[in-house]
This record gives C-alpha cells, structure tokens and sequence, in this order.
C-alpha cells in the first residue's frame, strides 16, 4: 500500500520552466515575419495636382510646387508633375490635365523643368529668394519673392537640354549647340576658291599656247626640210637628163664665166635650165618667176 503525499509548492515553478523549455525544443523553428499588411504604392499622376490660378505670366516656382518660399524644396514633387505634363506622357482620363491641349501641357511642362531647375541649386535659389534673379531677367524690387514667367521664355532652359520637351525643341538645340559649316565657313572662302581656279585655267592656257608653238616650229622646219630634200633630188636628175655634152657645158661655163656674160648670167642660165618654172617652196613664202 503506498501513501500519496501533497505536491511541494516550490516545485511547481520550476516544472512550469522545464516543461516550456522542453516545448519549445520539440517543435520545428520557423523564422517568419510578422505579417503585415500589403499596401499598393499609388502611381505618382494619381495624385490630384491643382495647378495654380493665376496666368502663367504671374507664376512663381514656389507657387508651381505648391510649397511655401521657406520650405526645403522637394524634388517628390517636381517628379509627379513631369510624369502628369511630360508631352511623351498620357495623363490620367480621371485628372483635370487630361483634359488640357498639348500645346498648354508643354508650356506648364517647361516652367516646371525651370522651376526645378532654379530651386534644385541652393545659389540659384538663395539669389532668387534675395535678389528675385534667375526666375526674370529684370529683378523685381517691390516683392522680391513673387517671380513672373512672363520674360522665362527665352530663359536657360532654351538653351540646356532638360528642357527639351518636344523633338523641336531637341533640332533647335541641337543647331544652337553645332552650328552647320556654312554658318562659320568665311566668305571669302569661295573667292579664293574660285581665284584659284582661274589661276590653274590661265597657267594651263599658257602651256598649251607654248606647246602648239612648239609643234608649229617644229612642223616648218621638217616641211623646209622635205622641200629642200625634194629640190636636192629634182636637181640632181634633170642634171642627169642634160646628157654628156651638156655637163660639159655647164663645166666649162662656171670654169670660165667670163666668156659667157659673166658669173650671174651663167648661173641664172644653170637655174633656167634645171626648174624652168621658176618656183620654189620655202618657209618664208612662195615666190613664183614667170619667164
């Protein structure tokens, strides 16, 4: 027979302890996060931006971003209006800009390009807050804090590519930024161009004068050559054809001209004789003797 005896309170606790221990090692671990809760991140044009009043001529930069001059500038916000102005975007069927025409989505989307721009640099915009410089080109001395857009159209961003909206704009810059070669080629570039040309003309003129003379001398001179050659052998066998008694003759009369009228006669009676027609060829001319 065996006799029961109450539990010890002291030991209770300490069973407690081991028991949990020991439940807590026997069941598989699992790290799992707590669960929280998903949440859809809005898209940025879904927020509804109400763009300012006032013309656009009377805008300011801090009116654009709808925050207050002391504030720190944000760049969260410049970020959704680009998405809603950008002319290579499609707004939202449901926001009033949807509504608006290209041409005034793409004048809203420069003055914002400018306007982050202008407040994105601390100088630019601790001038701008000072003086009222960089938002119009002439400062504003009454109310140096509310800057128009009437003269920021023809501003910096004609002439940096951030706001360069529409491809026009990027051929514009584009032209402004390389300019073509007939834009900074010289005038005078064509005179000397074609001066040079007349000088090549005039000198190859000269040198073809120079060798046509060249061939016309040349020519004259195997012509008087042939002619001379021609009389040589015409001579020689019409002086044949005088027989013996006539070359005896002849050799007595240049032997002893005088007995014959003399030295001129003999020899014009010779040249008689042998060209008969009296004409001769030459370079000089032609001289014809009719007997």
């Amino acid at each position: 027979m065996y006799i029961t005896r109450p539990p010890n309170p002291s030991l209770l606790p300490k069973c407690s302890v081991l028991a949990g221990c020991y439940y807590s090692l026997s069941l598989p671990t699992t790290d799992k996060p707590p669960h929280r809760p998903l949440r859809s991140r809005p898209y940025a044009t879904n927020t509804h931006h109400s763009w300012p009043t006032k013309p656009i001529s009377q805008l300011t930069p801090y009116e654009i971003f709808n925050q207050p001059p002391s504030s720190i500038y944000q760049k969260s916000h410049f970020y959704q209006l680009v998405k809603l102005y950008h002319p290579d975007c499609t707004p939202p069927s449901d926001h009033p800009c949807s509504l608006l025409s290209k041409s005034t989505r793409t004048d809203r989307f420069r003055l914002i390009i400018a306007a982050n721009m202008l407040l994105s640099d601390p100088t630019k915009k601790k001038a701008y807050d000072e003086f009222g410089v960089g938002w119009n080109s002439i400062p504003r001395h009454t109310d140096i804090r509310r800057r128009t857009a009437a003269n920021y159209a023809s501003g910096p961003w004609k002439t940096s590519p951030a706001g360069n909206a529409t491809w026009e704009d990027w051929e514009r810059w584009y032209k402004s930024e390389s300019p073509t070669p007939d834009d900074t080629e010289p005038v005078t570039a064509h005179k000397n161009f074609v001066t040079v040309i007349m000088v090549l003309s005039f000198v190859g003129i000269l040198v073809q004068l120079a060798r046509l003379d060249q061939f016309n001398s040349s020519y004259e001179e195997k012509r008087d050559r042939k002619n001379r050659d021609i009389q040589r052998d015409l001579w020689r066998i019409r002086r044949d054809a005088m027989g013996k008694d006539g070359r005896v003759q002849a050799f007595l009369k240049m032997r002893d001209p005088e007995g014959y009228g003399g030295v001129e006669e003999v020899r014009e009676e010779r040249m008689r004789r042998l060209l008969p027609e009296g004409e001769v060829c030459l370079s000089d001319g032609i001289a014809s003797e009719t007997e």
